[in-house]
């Protein structure tokens, strides 16, 4: 395979499947590995794959976040691209949620998908310039660490926001532009993406953690 990228397509929809599958065959720096209907088939389909398999899965499947977050169990060093019919400030809070690296709509063109699937696999994210650019987003992402908060059951799990990621997600909640952050804040727009990032990767270990105490609870119970 050499220094192919290895692309594996998760998606309910077959014609969907087959033809970006079709639509990225030109591009020689990608490898299409396979592809599969269903969470099952995806998880099956892993265990015989290598590592840093782009995961290109639907948004509009009920159990994509149970997909997304197996799959960072079972190989966290893989990459999660998401797929929405529209990407509106809801589908890119539950992309963000579910782990993904990038979110596009499926109307997106094939040399906007090989350009994205080239920066994940060298360790991009931009779906924190999504979360960067919708403040109802952010209001979102706030809203999230305040119920977390408020879970007597999790202090002792709670990975909490840092007293600069805080800032940044009011600023962005309250629509500032990332350059008036960056001057108010004494930053620059590059590190603010990073604080997105971080504080992405917190709601997601905050995700598990309320799994964990979900479950032990359960078991007791």
């Amino acid at each position: 395979m050499g220094s192919k990228i290895a692309v594996f397509l998760a998606d309910e929809q077959a014609l969907f499947r087959h033809g970006l599958a079709r639509e990225l065959s030109p591009y020689t720096d990608l490898d299409i590995m396979g592809e599969a209907a269903s969470d099952d088939e995806t998880m099956a389909d892993l265990q015989e794959l290598p590592p840093c398999v782009m995961l290109i899965c639907s948004l509009s499947l009920a159990h994509f976040q149970d997909l997304a977050r197996k799959v960072r169990r079972y190989a966290p060093s893989d990459h999660i691209l998401a797929v929405a019919d529209a990407t509106d400030p809801e589908a890119i809070f539950q992309a963000a949620m579910s782990g993904a690296d990038a979110l596009l709509p499926r109307t997106t063109s094939a040399a906007t998908w090989a350009q994205t699937v080239r920066e994940v696999h060298l360790g991009g994210h931009p779906i924190d310039r999504d979360l960067a650019e919708h403040p109802r987003v952010a209001r979102l992402l706030l809203d999230s660490f305040q119920e977390l908060i408020a879970n007597p059951k999790l202090p002792s799990l709670f990975t909490p926001l840092t007293t600069r990621e805080a800032e940044v997600l009011r600023f962005l909640a309250e629509g500032t532009p990332l350059d008036e952050i960056s001057r108010t804040l004494q930053t620059t727009p590059r590190d603010i993406i990073r604080n997105l990032t971080s504080i992405r990767r917190k709601l997601e270990a905050n995700g598990f953690a309320q799994e964990t105490a979900n479950a032990l609870r359960a078991h007791r119970e």
